[in-house]
């Protein structure tokens, strides 16, 4: 059975296929994680 710790760290990295990039307004050029990545995780 998998600790607290190496369960977050197993998690606090979402994959590349799961960022996406905002394209404009005030975020543009930050990162957007998809929230099914989570529920796929878990």
């Amino acid at each position: 059975m998998k600790t607290g710790v190496e369960i977050y760290n197993n998690l606090s990295r979402p994959p590349k296929e799961a960022l996406r990039t905002i394209q404009g307004g005030k975020l543009s050029r930050m990162t957007d994680i998809n929230p099914r990545n989570g529920v796929i995780k878990l």
